[in-house]
């Protein structure tokens, strides 16, 4: 048992007796929350039970376990050997298209060796229109697949030659 069921627990000791039609509006978020936390694996979370809360505090409880939740257990044993600070390597071995926001191109752009490129300067080149045309663009953010930012940084290389 991870720790935040255990501590979610001790507020709600009874939900390892109760069935879910004998809690209250109030209770059951807590409940749905304790069966993620029991097997994440087969029950989910819908955050839209919030909605149903009416004390600003309980939901702000629930979020509380949920941040523990990620930062003590699921991430705890990942075995992801990437920095946090670094470009996702997904896009590497996924068949349908990935698409990078500005941060997303400037890191590429450094791994593949334009060092003096960070997230600022992609924003700027972004709007003085130096940049390729988004291939999509979704609530005003520009997303580029990555031939798009590929070709961009071969282009950068060419320049230097």
């Amino acid at each position: 048992m991870n720790a935040t069921l255990k501590e979610l627990l001790t507020s709600f000791p009874h939900f390892e007796q109760t069935a879910p039609e004998q809690l209250t509006d109030q209770e059951y978020p807590f409940y749905a929350l304790y069966l993620f936390l029991k097997d994440p694996d087969t029950n989910g979370f819908d955050i839209r039970l919030l909605n149903s809360l009416t004390d600003r505090e309980d939901a702000l409880m629930i979020l509380s376990f949920i941040e523990r939740y990620i930062q003590t257990c699921r991430y705890s044993t990942s075995k992801a050997t990437m920095p946090i600070n670094r470009p996702p390597v997904a896009y590497k071995t996924k068949k349908e298209p990935v698409y990078f926001n500005q941060t997303d191109v400037a890191r590429y752009l450094q791994d593949q060796g334009h060092t003096s490129w960070n997230r600022h300067k992609v924003h700027v080149y972004y709007k003085r229109g130096k940049l390729p045309e988004p291939d999509k663009q979704l609530s005003n953010t520009p997303y580029w697949e990555l031939e798009t930012v590929q070709l961009f940084s071969r282009a950068l290389f060419s320049r230097l030659d």
